[in-house]
C-alpha cells in the first residue's frame, strides 16, 4: 500500500471515530473533573495529586488534535503546564484550575465549532497569561510554540 492511500485511509478512519470522540472527551473530563476535586479537597497537599490531573490533562491534550479540536489540545497543554508549575513551585491556586478546566469545557463541548477562531484565540492567550502568573522553571517548559 502506497504511503498515499494509507494516509487518506488513516484520515477516513479517524473521520468515522469523531462522533465517539465527543464521548470520549466527555467521560475524560468527568474523570480529570474528579482528580480535580480530589486536589481542591487537600489544596494540593496530598501527593499524586497533581500528577493525576496532570496524566488525565495530557490524556485529553494527546487526542484533541487528532480528531480536529485544536483548541482542546492547546487548553489541555496548558492546564498541564499550569499544573507543573503550581507542583513544582509547592503553589496551590484553585481559581487557575478551575478557569483552565472550564475552558476545557467550553472548547470540548459539541457546542464548540460555534465558538470561532478569533474567541479560541483569545481564550488560549488568556489562559497563557493566567500562566504567566506562575513561576517557571526549566523542566516545565513544555509550551507548544
Amino acid at each position: 500500500m502506497a504511503r498515499d492511500e494509507a494516509t487518506q485511509r488513516a484520515a477516513k478512519f479517524i473521520e468515522q471515530l469523531k462522533p465517539a470522540y465527543l464521548e470520549w472527551l466527555r467521560t475524560d473530563v468527568e474523570i480529570l473533573e474528579k482528580a480535580i476535586s480530589n486536589l481542591k479537597e487537600t489544596r494540593g497537599s496530598k501527593p499524586g495529586g497533581f500528577d493525576a490531573v496532570y496524566r488525565q490533562s495530557s490524556i485529553i491534550r494527546d487526542l484533541g488534535t487528532s480528531f480536529g479540536y485544536a483548541s482542546v489540545t492547546e487548553v489541555a497543554d496548558s492546564l498541564c503546564e499550569l499544573i507543573r508549575r503550581l507542583e513544582e513551585n509547592a503553589m496551590y491556586h484553585q481559581p487557575a484550575i478551575d478557569t483552565h478546566f472550564r475552558s476545557l469545557q467550553l472548547v470540548g463541548s459539541s457546542q464548540a465549532d460555534a465558538v470561532n477562531a478569533a474567541v479560541d484565540k483569545s481564550l488560549i492567550d488568556g489562559l497563557r497569561k493566567i500562566i504567566g502568573m506562575f513561576p517557571n522553571s526549566s523542566a516545565c517548559d513544555r509550551r507548544r510554540n
